[in-house]
């Protein structure tokens, strides 16, 4: 939680996670894609792992109310395979929520993943 109050005090034009999502296909998918290509025994024990340890939306929702966020404040969205995105939401003059950082560049950062932190 102070994670995301840092980054929404130091954040001059917005910020946004990107993060995995744990679900059953992703899961079992990088276990068999993983062995199938040969891929080097860490990644195939890590992978599966860290979908496993990884939140679904409802943590997101928690952890974002516990820093201070109302349900307005934060779109929780999600991308296909297994991937969540966190973007504040800022208010216009006439009262619209509108995402912080423009879409074509959240869906190039998404398709990255990792975690990213972007004031762009």
């Amino acid at each position: 939680m102070l994670f995301l109050r840092w980054m929404e005090q130091h954040a001059e034009l917005g910020w946004f996670i990107n993060d995995l999502s744990r679900a059953p296909i992703p899961y079992y998918a990088i276990r068999v894609i993983a062995k199938l290509t040969r891929l080097h025994p860490f990644v195939q024990h890590d992978a599966p792992v860290s979908i496993a340890r990884s939140f679904v939306p409802g943590d997101w929702q928690r952890m974002c109310s516990a820093a201070g966020f109302g349900d307005n404040d934060i779109l929780i969205q999600s991308f296909k395979p297994a991937r969540l995105l966190r973007v504040p939401h800022q208010t216009t003059a006439t009262g619209n929520a509108q995402m912080n950082a423009p879409s074509a560049v959240i869906d190039n950062l998404v398709l990255g993943g990792a975690l990213i932190h972007s004031s762009t």
